[in-house]
């Protein structure tokens, strides 16, 4: 009698969720992202941020550091941004074997002019059912408040 044992071979991680930003100044933005959906059977030890500054051609060029997340956290700030000024981020997840591939770009963001505070607010408008593609998207700056609705 032969007893075969098949163990889970390890592999670098799926990519993680597409970041978003939650709020941003003129020289700094909080991101968030959701983990990989399959680790590589890995723990993700921590995950790597890259920022584009303008609007790039889609092909995934002009990306460079954006900083190293605090452990397997999935929050991160980017500093040292300029004021008023185009950016995109993507996050790629790492464990023991590497480094996945990146995750899908972020919404385009325009830092502010000035220091000030500005957040955004995710909302799924009601009545949409969650394949369609919607974001109503909220900005709050001070006590003004300015609406766009993104369609991707």
């Amino acid at each position: 009698m032969r007893l075969f044992f098949s163990w889970p071979s390890t592999d670098v991680p799926s990519p993680p969720g597409r970041p978003l930003v939650h709020s941003f100044t003129s020289r700094s933005v909080n991101l968030s992202w959701t983990p990989p959906a399959r680790d590589g059977h890995s723990a993700i030890t921590h995950y790597l941020v890259q920022r584009r500054e303008g609007e790039g051609n889609g092909d995934g060029d002009g990306f460079g550091d954006g900083g190293r997340s605090e452990g397997n956290g999935t929050t991160h700030q980017v500093n040292d941004l300029r004021p008023f000024t185009t950016y995109s981020f993507r996050v790629a997840a790492v464990n023991a074997v590497g480094r996945s591939d990146p995750s899908p770009d972020s919404y385009y963001t325009v830092t502010l002019r000035t220091g000030k505070f500005a957040s955004i607010v995710y909302l799924k408008p009601p009545g949409w059912p969650s394949t369609k593609e919607k974001l109503d998207v909220i900005v709050y700056l001070r006590a003004t408040v300015a609406r766009w609705v993104v369609y991707q």
